[in-house]
Formats: structure tokens, sequence, C-alpha cells
């Protein structure tokens, strides 16, 4: 039987195509793996993009005449440009509206807290570019910005340059500053010219590299995947990237085993990049109630706890991980955040991850998630009851030698919330809300909130991150669930509600929202002196609906 096979293009293929995995990248006519982490590229190098549909069929024909195989599902074209050879002008001042930018007033404008509010901010947020690190970039950077009249920095740019990458970072820690209290003359609140100086030096481990390696004679390996050896070093944001380290060979073996491994560009040594991924969130099934039908609690007056506390459940983490031996190779690192049921009998149920890391993580994770029983279960009213339960779970490398552990660390110290966790759980359940507005717009999904508790105990520096900073405490996940937008017969919520503001994030406002209210805390002592802390609070908005 003779079987014919004809490709029928799907009904209005070409409005739904975007560009995926499979979409072929070509960079200065260099084409790169598919796969490729279109993310890593420095977008200050990119001159011109050119977006190559593979429609209609004798187009598709065309890209593949010219680009092979790869370029089946669409080609992007990048044309770059030297950036390098730029030079910043300082000569002008630009003016802010119709009034003139003071250099001197008679009152200063000052960062919220001080001059010394100021450096731990600077600081805290600053971080040395991995690239510039491993080549040795160190130096001063001078971010010159206008602090307006409503104290909203503005027109930031660099005065005195270190390298690219260094003025990059100093840049975006400036544009991102919170408002400052304005300057004056004659009461008057005024634009105001400011200058803040930004050192980089480098100090332990980069500080023993040697800082003659030259860079463009090293094969680059991102993610695993080895790049043409054309592709320019430059063209990577090295802010994307989770970790970057060079292998230089010194002996004739070490050599010959790059050579093997990476191929005969790598003879020189190898560059090995890994990228930051947004992770895809994880589809999450939440249920009101347990296996055995009993309803299951977010926030409860006695909260579950693992027999022997949070150093024993670091040990039992410690024991029982195993780094994956794929992730390993890749030197994958971050965190795993699983949720789940610890139920009234203190066995855990319903486990899953709500943060992933990576496939072969999250599936360790959730291994040893399930491996943990015997909790003494969470009270109501001293009635045992189940109650939903959240553990962020870490996976590092150090010095080369790769560790799995719980991100709980026993030196960490607890949010020093009056009452302890119970209150502070307590205060969230009894006020936070699912916005209707929110509900309309089918907002969902977790939010981490970051926020200072500073050195009087008061809450400040709150804002919303899109990725788990590890340098700060985390707080267990709260989980906040709401009903569909319409009900059994698929009549939607009352009319009177007002439609949802264009690109709103009503979660992020509520969230910011009700940390910002939070009581005074105690702050934390360290070295018998009162010191800020930074925490983050992962809040979940779950979606729930119901016949």
């Amino acid at each position: 039987m003779q079987v014919s096979f004809k490709y029928t293009p799907v009904e209005n293929a070409e409005d739904n195509w975007q560009i995926t995995d499979s979409t072929l990248i070509v960079i200065d006519s260099i084409k790169l793996p598919l796969k490729f982490n279109l993310e890593v590229i420095n977008k200050e190098q990119i001159d011109t993009v050119f977006v190559l549909k593979p429609f209609p069929e004798n187009t598709r024909d065309k890209l593949i005449a010219q680009y092979g195989q790869s370029a089946r599902d669409g080609v992007l074209l990048l044309k770059t440009y030297d950036i390098m050879n730029l030079r910043i002008d300082t000569s002008n001042c630009k003016i802010v509206d119709d009034r003139y930018t003071y250099k001197d007033v008679s009152k200063m404008p000052q960062f919220i807290g001080g001059e010394k509010a100021l450096l731990n901010y600077v600081s805290k947020h600053l971080q040395y570019p991995v690239y510039d690190a491993e080549i040795g970039h160190q130096g001063k950077v001078i971010v010159q910005f206008i602090i307006d009249r409503s104290g909203e920095v503005r027109n930031s740019k660099i005065l005195s340059s270190a390298s690219s990458g260094l003025d990059r970072e100093a840049l975006r820690v400036v544009s991102e500053m919170p408002d400052w209290i304005p300057g004056e003359i004659n009461g008057e609140k005024v634009n105001f010219l400011f200058q803040l100086p930004i050192s980089y030096v480098i100090s332990g481990e980069y500080s023993k590299r040697s800082s003659n390696v030259r860079f463009d004679s090293l094969q680059l390996i991102l993610d695993g995947q080895t790049l043409p050896k054309s592709f320019k070093i430059k063209w990577l944001d090295y802010s994307k990237l989770t970790s970057l380290k060079t292998i230089v060979p010194k002996k004739q073996k070490e050599k010959n085993e790059l050579i093997d491994k990476y191929g005969t560009t790598a003879a020189n040594g190898v560059i090995i990049a890994i990228s930051k991924r947004e992770n895809p969130v994880p589809k999450v099934n939440i249920s009101d109630n347990d296996s055995l039908g009993n309803k299951i609690y977010s926030v409860v007056e006695q909260m579950p706890e693992y027999p022997g506390g949070d150093a024993e459940l670091i040990k039992f983490m410690q024991k029982n991980l195993i780094y994956p031996k794929a992730d390993e190779n890749k030197h994958i690192q971050g965190y795993v955040t699983t949720i789940f049921v610890v139920n009234a009998l203190g066995k855990t149920e319903q486990a899953q991850v709500i943060r992933s890391l990576s496939p072969e993580c999250d599936k360790e994770a959730l291994r040893v998630v399930k491996l943990l029983t015997n909790w003494i279960p969470g009270k109501q009213n001293g009635v045992p009851v189940s109650v939903r339960y959240s553990v962020p779970i870490k996976f590092v490398s150090s010095s080369g030698n790769i560790a799995a552990t719980s991100s709980l660390d026993a030196s960490d110290r607890k949010a020093e919330y009056p009452g302890g966790f119970k209150a502070l759980y307590s205060y969230f359940a009894r006020n936070i809300k699912y916005p209707v507005k929110a509900v309309l717009n089918d907002q969902k999904g977790q939010i981490l909130v970051r926020f200072t508790v500073n050195e009087q105990g008061q809450v400040d520096s709150v804002d919303i991150l899109t990725k788990i900073n590890e340098t700060a405490t985390i707080l267990e996940t709260i989980v906040v669930t709401a009903m569909s937008t319409s009900n059994s017969e698929g009549n939607n919520m009352p009319q009177h509600v007002t439609s949802p503001e264009k690109g709103a994030n009503y979660l992020e406002k509520e969230a910011i929202s009700l940390v910002k209210s939070m009581p005074k805390w105690i702050p934390v002592k360290k070295d018998g002196q009162t010191t800020s802390e930074t925490f983050i609070l992962p809040i979940l908005f779950m979606k729930n609906s119901r016949n």
C-alpha cells in the first residue's frame, strides 16, 4: 500500500508563530546552536534585529537553503556594533523639565536614613559581574544623576568608567534607588545634580587568579553547548550568568583532556558559563482537603514542627539529599521551593514544586520531602489539623565540591516578629486578601516580597523580586486562595466591580501594602548591637474553581 505524506500548514500558523528554542539565532553571520539562551545576549551590543519567519513554504525552503535544516522553524538575525569605542559626553548636564539643575543648595537632598543607609543600600544591591571578577577588572566608577523636585533619581550616567560591565552594574543600582528627600533653596524644592563614587575591589579567590589570560583564545562553553570559536565573549550580558569559570591547561595531559571533551578548539583552555534561565512556573494543584477529606489550613495557631526543630530538619536534608549527577556536571545550583501538607497524623502528603531549578533537582527535592515523616502536627483550637507547609531546598556548589542542603542554615536567625512565627502568620491570615481585580484579571502565582527590618525594628525598603536573593533570610510561604471568576452556572462576578487597569499587578500591590503595614519588629542584635536584616517572604496566590 502506497502512503503519501503532504505538509499542510496550520491555519493562521504565521499569526501564532513566536521565537522558541527551535528558532535559529544568527549573530553577525555566526550560527548559534539551537536552544541557545537568548537572554544572555548583551542588548547594548545589538544594533539591529531581523526576524525571518518560516512562512510561506517557499520562504522556509530559502531559509533552509541558506542556513541549513536548523532554520526550518525560523531565523533571528542579530547585527552588533562595538560599544567599547563610544565616548561618554560629560560636557553638559541635561536640563530637567523647565527648572535649572542646581549643584549647590541650602538644604542638601538626603537618602532616606542618611549616608549610612545609602552605603548599606549600595553594598547590599551591588553585585560584582562574574566576567569582570574573572578577568580582574576593578576600580572606581563615578555615577552622576539628578535628584528631582519629587526626590526621584533620573538621568543617571557614567562620569568615570572602570569597565563596561562595572559601569553597567553601577548604573543599574543607581537607577533602581528608592526616592530621596529632595534638596531645597529658600524652602522651595529644586532639582539637584549628584555624583556617587562606587569602588570595585577584588578579594578572596579572584584576587589570586592571573589577569594574563587571553579570553579571546579560549573556547566558550555556555550551558553545556560549545559555541562557535568566533563568538565574542563581550556579546554576553554577564548579569545573566550564574557562574563563569576558566580552565587553562598547564600540562599536556590537561590539554589533551580538554581536547577530548570539547574538541581541538579547546586546546588553549575553556570558559564554562552557566546562564540564568527563567524557570517555568510548575503547575500546582491546590486542594481544599487532605487525603482523608479533612480541611487543609494555610496558617494555624500552632504550626507543624519537625521533631528537634530546624536543626534536625537541616541534618535530615544534608544526610538524605543527593545532588543529581547530570546537574552536578553542569554546575546547576540554586533553590527548589517545595510545598506540601502535614496532615493531622504528622505525615506529609500532596508534595509539589512551586519554584523549579531543573527537572532532576525538582525530582530529588520531592523525593526527600516525601521522606519527612513523624511531624508534630499543627493545631487549631487545640485540635490537630492538616496544614500546608513550605520548605525551600538549596542545591549549591562550594569550592568545586557539590553539596545539597536545606536552605535553612543553623546560623540563620529567624524573623524576630513579636510573638514569633505564630503571630506573624496569624497577622497575615487575618489581613491578607486576594484582590477582586486580580481575580477578574486572572492574576495568580508567587510574589516574592523583600523587606528590611532596620535598627529600630521598622519595616522599610519593601520591593518585589523576580528571583530568590540567596543572601536574605527566606520566610515560609504564605498561600492565599480565591475562587474562580465564574460560578457553576457560568455567570461572571458582580458587575459593579470596576474593570482592571491595563498592566496593573494587583497581587504585588496587595503584598507590598500588607508588608508595609506590619508593626515594629524586634531588631536583630549582633555583637551586642542592633543591626538591620533583610527578609524574603514568598506569597503564593492560587485560584480554585468549584462547581
